[in-house]
């Protein structure tokens, strides 16, 4: 399936990868001694022989530590040295693979991870984060659905009321998602944050942690938004879409019960075309980019030289942006200002998925 090929028809990479994750199944199911005789059954049919006999050959270490933990060391160990890194552009590609690989799994997501980056990407911009925010809200869009290949398709596709159990599982999605692109270290760690609190609520109603607004930045406020936004206009088994007008009532509807930020609705509807109904830049005080990113430095606890020294500034454009910023959110000190970073989620002390 899906296409009834067969023999050299399959790629040699698929038929190796299905020789490999059918082992792992039966030996799971069966122990390795039983294993062994069903795949040697199945060699000439289902498996190609000297593939089979191949892998038969050197079973036991090529299964040797599988049932040990599988975790960034174990696969990196396994990498052929020097381990190959991803350029930025790679990165895009990459997790736009990912994003396409998601939505494919069900017809009717096809394309929902992109057109919430999109959303997202253009709700940062409108709101004005840093380039790196909005980066990272991009590709947490394309990959904020990547825990969901954790729970059985029949799950998504039911059309009818999931029992506890199902619901249970599903809420666990963000968790998987976040463990899963933790593992990639570096830049991933915060694609990972978003990704953990993309159904995260101000008012702490959200899964699966019940986070609230303190925990939330405004780019998991604008994810959150964009991931809304774009699935009530999407179909789904157990409902039709919405349209985009009555999509945005929901939102705002959302907003009025205290479970959506204002500001990243709103830049969110106004990047989708919806009437905007404020200026959503002015609610974060004007604050350029420059100095949201001054501000989390600072209100983490470093001196305008340190500030300077990681934004690679020179320390007078780095004080500069503290008194401009400071005059803005309306505060003289640094106690204050870090105060009012974390009332708007800009510094986080971050929650483990686990």
């Amino acid at each position: 399936m899906p296409r009834g090929l067969s023999g050299e028809s399959v790629k040699f990479p698929v038929r190796l990868v299905t020789l490999a994750q059918d082992t792992i199944a039966l030996t799971d199911l069966h122990g390795l001694e039983t294993m062994k005789v069903k795949i040697a059954e199945r060699a000439g049919g289902a498996y190609e022989a000297e593939l089979a006999a191949r892998f038969l050959e050197h079973c036991e270490a090529l299964m040797r530590g599988l049932d040990g933990p599988v975790d960034r060391e174990t696969i990196l160990a396994i990498e052929p040295l020097p381990h190959a890194m991803l350029e930025e552009a790679d990165c895009e590609a990459a997790y736009l693979a990912i994003a396409d690989m998601i939505d494919m799994r069900m017809p009717f997501t096809f394309g929902h991870s992109r057109a919430v980056a999109a959303l997202a990407e253009a709700a940062g911009k409108r709101i004005g984060l840093p380039a790196a925010d909005i980066r990272a809200v991009r590709w947490a869009a394309y990959t904020h659905d990547i825990g969901e290949l954790a729970i059985p398709v029949s799950t998504w596709m039911r059309a009818s009321a999931l029992t506890e159990r199902e619901t249970d599982a599903a809420r666990l999605h963000p968790y998987h998602g976040e463990r899963a692109l933790y593992s990639l270290g570096g830049d991933g760690k915060q694609v990972a944050a978003l990704v953990l609190r993309h159904h995260e609520r101000l008012d702490g109603t959200g899964y699966h942690r019940y986070a609230k607004a303190t925990d939330l930045s405004p780019g998991a406020r604008i994810l959150a938004a964009a991931e809304a936004f774009q699935t009530a206009r999407e179909p789904r088994p157990h409902r039709p879409a919405l349209g985009d007008a009555a999509a945005a009532s929901r939102l705002r509807g959302a907003v009025r019960e205290g479970k959506l930020c204002a500001d990243a609705v709103e830049a969110v509807l106004a990047s989708a075309g919806q009437p905007a109904r404020r200026d959503s830049a002015e609610r974060l005080s004007g604050l350029t980019p420059r100095e949201i990113e001054v501000l989390r430095l600072i209100a983490a606890g470093n001196t305008a030289k340190e500030a300077a020294r990681h934004l690679e500034i020179a320390p007078k454009t780095a004080d500069n942006h503290i008194q401009s910023l400071y005059s803005k959110i309306g505060v003289t000190t640094r106690a204050a200002a870090a105060l009012y970073a974390l009332e708007r989620g800009l510094v986080q002390p971050g929650i483990a998925a686990a």
